[in-house]
């Protein structure tokens, strides 16, 4: 899960700051080098990441690469509204916590984080797609 998490930061990340990189190769302002299309940009690609391919598929470009997948308790392919709301409001309730929502995942027996908790979902280890 971790490095799902990490391929996933890495991914919404590099946008900003190769748009920043590309912006001080064309013009030597730096404060003028970080503009709104480097951060709709941005934006864009932390939604879909985070919030449409989980929907639509189940996991993120971090969890295809992992081999993770996000699943009822029962194993059952999790619905988009339990998707988004772990990762829109359990996020949320996660990140209130400083983290320690994530900590959960280390300490339970059945490795689920408080997002999991509250969106009725768990991770697993499911077939990798291709990207």
């Amino acid at each position: 899960r971790c490095g799902s998490f990490f391929i996933d930061y890495i991914l919404v990340v590099a946008v900003p700051v190769l748009g920043l990189v590309f912006s001080l190769l064309i013009d030597d302002n730096p404060a003028k080098a970080s503009n709104n299309t480097t951060w709709l940009i941005a934006f864009l690609v932390g939604i879909s990441d985070l919030i449409i391919f989980p929907a639509l598929s189940g996991q993120t470009l971090g969890m295809m690469i992992c081999g993770l997948r996000i699943v009822t308790p029962d194993g059952r392919d999790a619905s988009a509204g339990r998707v988004i709301l772990r990762n829109t409001a359990g996020y949320l309730l996660t990140a209130i916590t400083f983290g320690v929502g994530f900590l959960m995942a280390a300490v339970t027996p059945t490795r689920r984080a408080l997002h999991d908790y509250v969106s009725g979902t768990m991770v697993v280890y499911g077939r990798k797609r291709r990207l």
